[in-house]
């Protein structure tokens, strides 16, 4: 069943938010930052910044420390030839990875999602502004099915976009909360399943009392969607 493991803490933290780890700070403390998260985020998002700080074998330290209080998913936008592809993503899995992006333009999925690999979550339309992704987003969304992906990013800013690819069936993860324009919540009450919040929760003064905050949104915009 395609993300079991995270169906399975959001029940249990009755949570949908998903942490981005990119910023410096939060980084240099990550056992630090991940005790105030354990209570209520459900997932722990970590991209390059993640890579280049801890490197390999500091994630594989994080993911076998914290395995069991997260879902971890790899934020790499993966976009290259099926076997490059499959390639990173089984070495992901062995980083202890829980899920992976991978971008669809380049299509040959079928190929690239052969074996013991994470859950794959499509990218089908970012936060900001990306004509390429937008002009093929309904095109996107067929290919996906096709090709057995269950999990789409749609950004929490393209509000007009989640309810279509939520009406599709797949499993929606919103990102651009805060900065970037999304509103806490607001990506739930129109269909999206999972919120990536990154800055407003990693920089801010409580870690803690934002993360309570930001959850409790999501449990009112749930209880009345």
């Amino acid at each position: 069943m395609a993300f079991e493991k995270l169906w399975k803490l959001a029940r249990e933290k009755g949570s949908r938010l998903i942490v981005a780890v990119d910023d410096e700070r939060a980084l240099n403390d990550m056992p630090g930052l991940l005790e105030k998260l354990e209570g209520l985020a459900v997932g722990i998002k970590l991209g390059f910044p993640a890579l280049f700080r801890l490197g390999p074998e500091g994630i594989v330290d994080i993911t076998k420390s914290w395995g069991d209080a997260f879902y971890f998913l790899a934020d790499y936008k993966l976009a290259d030839i099926p076997y490059i592809v499959n390639l990173a993503l089984l070495k992901l899995r062995e980083l202890g990875f829980d899920g992976a992006t991978v971008h669809m333009f380049q299509r040959g999925l079928e190929e690239a999602l052969k074996g013991e690999v994470p859950d794959v979550i499509g990218i089908a339309s970012m936060s900001h502004k990306s004509p390429l992704l937008d002009r093929e987003f309904h095109a996107s969304l067929r290919y996906a099915k096709g090709v057995g992906v269950k999990g789409l990013v749609i950004g929490a800013t393209k509000k007009e976009l989640i309810g279509e690819g939520k009406k599709e069936g797949f499993t929606i993860f919103s990102p651009g909360i805060g900065p970037q324009g999304g509103e806490v919540a607001e990506a739930l009450r129109l269909g999206s399943d999972f919120e990536i919040v990154g800055r407003a929760v990693v920089k801010a003064d409580d870690v803690e009392e934002a993360v309570r905050r930001i959850v409790e949104a999501e449990r009112k915009a749930l209880s009345n969607r």
